[in-house]
């Protein structure tokens, strides 16, 4: 049970000796918060964003710190923060936005991050387009989540977890009678 807590001391040892901005940085972050030290954890993000203000791994980390205390609208804040088009390049900032928007009842927020997030699928990874999904049938938007599972199965062989996922959401689709022929 003290391996948290240990994998935060190395790398809080490895940190003195690395570049601000460097991979274990973020990794003792990581482990701060796995560890329970979540004020470490908010240090070393701020640290990391002071070096480099568009670091997306960090803004995430400050966002998911904010939405834990329950501070959703910090949160929104945070990933408000960077400039319009990182938040529109960055899937990951994407997506947990309109989770956050979601949770505030602000679907069209949510609306009109992804209308032009969701642009250029093919940038995104599988696990990503999965969870696009998801955010898209929480907003009803059948079209998107239609568009997300094109992109992955274009270029996947479709997990059983996908497909199962893809079933559930075209009888949700039909059962509000949202399927255009």
């Amino acid at each position: 049970s003290g391996q948290p807590a240990e994998a935060f001391a190395v790398l809080s040892a490895l940190r003195s000796d690395a570049p601000p901005a460097s991979p274990v940085h973020l990794q003792a972050a990581r482990a701060a918060l796995d560890a329970g030290e979540v004020a470490a954890a908010q240090a070393i993000f701020t640290e990391i964003l002071q070096s480099d203000p568009t670091n997306t791994q960090a803004i995430l980390g400050l966002a998911e710190l904010a939405e834990t205390r329950g501070d959703v609208v910090g949160a929104m804040e945070l990933l408000d923060r960077p400039k319009p088009t990182l938040r529109a390049a960055d899937p990951d900032i994407v997506l947990k936005y309109c989770d956050l928007a979601l949770k505030l009842d602000q679907s069209d927020r949510a609306q009109a991050v992804l209308a032009k997030a969701t642009q250029r699928l093919e940038h995104w990874s599988s696990p990503q387009l999965l969870r696009l999904m998801q955010v898209a049938e929480k907003n009803r938007d059948f079209k998107l989540a239609a568009a997300a599972f094109a992109e992955a199965t274009a270029r996947d062989t479709v997990s059983l977890p996908l497909a199962t996922y893809a079933v559930k959401l075209a009888h949700t689709a039909a059962d509000a009678n949202l399927l255009v022929g």
